[in-house]
């Protein structure tokens, strides 16, 4: 509930599991963490760690390569809607004009079977949000656009000075390159909080959503209505 994040590698030993060091792991997220949960950057090949909390903040997590030694923030996002489709659905949901954070709730990352099959999954870089007034969102991912931005502040950099100097990160850490918001649609809302979202991996742009009005939908992404 405060908003700190924690991580462990089990990939260990039996027996031999261990706490992963995580920079600015108390000072990201100001509120709850609702939810994490892991997107596939195809410009490294690897996995990257979403979450989303209550004061509306979306961060992106990467471990620290060769030896998972240190888990940092990659990049933040601000979910404040800037675009009229996102905007349309926010005004239903949270029943304001005014431009500000959405308390996030949950997400779930739009996965396909990719070619060839079998057990491999390919993310489309799109993801579904939910708010705490009912908003139900859909997000678009640009990981090239991270990439240029972390390259560009020399993120990774300051994030490794920061961690050799041994300083006191709770005094004045570095800040995390922060991008625009990713909302590109949304839905129509339910009438509570929603409490869970979950995209089909077998049915393209196809996903459920279900919220504190007891209500269950199944949406398709290019529709605003379930």
């Amino acid at each position: 509930f405060s908003g700190e994040l924690l991580a462990w590698n089990f990939g260990a030993e039996e027996g031999a599991e261990r706490a992963i060091p995580v920079f600015l792991a108390s000072s990201l997220h100001r509120e709850a963490i609702t939810q994490i949960t892991f997107s596939y950057d195809p410009l490294q090949d690897d996995y990257k760690a979403l979450s989303v909390s209550a004061e509306g903040t979306l961060a992106m997590w990467q471990l620290k390569k060769p030896d998972s030694s240190l888990l940092f923030p990659l990049a933040v996002w601000s979910m404040v809607p800037a675009t009229s489709a996102a905007t349309i659905g926010t005004v239903h949901a949270h029943k304001s004009q005014k431009k500000k954070p959405l308390g996030l709730t949950c997400l779930d990352v739009e996965r396909v079977v990719a070619e060839g099959g079998g057990n491999r999954w390919r993310d489309r870089g799109m993801f579904m949000v939910g708010s705490e007034a009912g908003g139900v969102f859909k997000c678009f991912l640009d990981y090239s656009k991270v990439r240029t931005k972390v390259k560009g502040s020399e993120w990774e950099d300051k994030v490794s000075a920061a961690v050799r100097s041994d300083r006191d990160q709770d005094a004045s850490p570095p800040a995390p390159p922060q991008l625009d918001c990713p909302i590109t649609y949304s839905y129509h809302p339910h009438g509570g909080a929603v409490h869970g979202l979950s995209c089909s991996s077998l049915m393209r742009n196809v996903f459920a959503s279900c919220g504190g009005d007891g209500v269950i939908r199944v949406h398709n992404s290019l529709q605003a209505s379930a």
